[in-house]
């Protein structure tokens, strides 16, 4: 199998930030692959995409563009923009159930590392943990964040912490308390946001704590036995999140144990770079050589609704958006009269 691995340089498609193609090249060294040095000699293209892939134009943007027109037909992407819209083949950090074509897509780790100090401590300290649960981040992004604050934001045995920064904008003291509430809690919970998924997950399994999934739109990466390092719980049961942990507390040790376990085996870096090289020849052997044009799909009206892109999806989000800022209003009108 012969692939080629494109930078900024030689793809405008292509993330800038080319230190995550640097390791995906170094951890997949000697895997019985040849990598080429020209895209015409390649079986498979490795994308790297940019971010902002999101948006229905996008396949305006793929069709003007000079390399993927000319190879189209042997690119995969590794996408990890926060709400993947699946164009490409390849491996997403943050499809929905709606989006996700199983012939077409993975799903997979981020390949970036955001908080520099989730890898100092190797795993949490045996009944360390002072919280049943904590949470530590932004009610902005969807509802059930503001869900949990709103039943959690007091409870005794939790500490909820509501952050107002800007992703990417933390400082250090930030992030070294956002490591330090894991580190002293049981369960973490891990709610969706503006993606389906969240950095949160892979951080908390790698600090050796138990995290609690709450995204119903969540693509679990395949192969990972997430019945053994995780609780799941319903958007629609967050009230009893207390309830269902409490329950639960005698397993939390061995949870994080199983899911720091599971972190070095699946999601370490050489380890899911290694996985995204094998997604992508998986994904490329099942198609076979009789491509079948993918760029179909984009005009779909499948597509469009899967993505909410439809006149009356776009209008529903509108109106939800402008009765939530509402609501917001009042909340702080009538706090403010108290």
């Amino acid at each position: 199998m012969k692939i080629f691995v494109p930078t900024a340089a030689e793809c405008k498609l292509v993330t800038i930030y080319d230190s995550c193609i640097d390791a995906f090249l170094e951890h997949n060294v000697n895997r019985g692959v040849s990598w080429v040095p020209e895209p015409k000699a390649a079986d498979i293209i490795v994308l790297f995409e940019e971010w902002d892939t999101r948006f229905w134009h996008y396949s305006d943007i793929l069709a003007e563009d000079p390399f993927f027109t000319a190879h189209w037909d042997r690119i995969f992407t590794i996408n990890c923009d926060d709400l993947g819209r699946g164009f490409l083949p390849g491996c997403y950090t943050s499809l929905t159930k709606a989006n996700f074509e199983p012939q077409l897509h993975r799903a997979c780790a981020y390949p970036y590392r955001y908080n520099e100090f989730v890898a100092t401590p190797s795993r949490k300290e045996k009944g360390s943990a002072k919280w049943l649960f904590s949470f530590r981040g932004t009610d902005v992004s969807h509802p059930v964040r503001r869900r949990l604050f709103r039943y959690f934001g007091t409870h005794p045995r939790a500490k909820m912490v509501r952050t107002g920064t800007q992703f990417h904008s933390h400082s250090v003291k930030e992030k070294q308390e956002y490591v330090d509430d894991i580190l002293l809690s049981k369960f973490v919970l891990c709610p969706r946001g503006w993606s389906p998924v969240t950095y949160r997950l892979f951080e908390v399994m790698q600090l050796g704590c138990c995290p609690v999934i709450i995204s119903d739109d969540w693509i679990p990466v395949h192969g990972v036995p997430w019945q053994e390092c995780s609780i799941v719980i319903k958007e629609s049961d967050v009230a009893y999140c207390a309830d269902i942990l409490t329950q639960q507390e005698s397993n939390a040790e061995r949870l994080g144990r199983a899911a720091r376990e599971i972190w070095e085996s699946h999601f370490s870096e050489a380890a899911k770079f290694r996985e995204m090289l094998s997604s992508i020849i998986e994904l490329r052997d099942e198609r076979g050589d009789a491509c079948s044009d993918f760029r179909e799909r984009w005009s779909s009206w499948r597509f469009h609704y899967c993505n909410g892109w439809l006149p009356h999806q776009r209008l529903a989000k509108r109106i939800g958006r402008e009765l939530e800022n509402r609501a917001k209003f009042l909340s702080r009108r009538t706090q403010s009269a108290l």
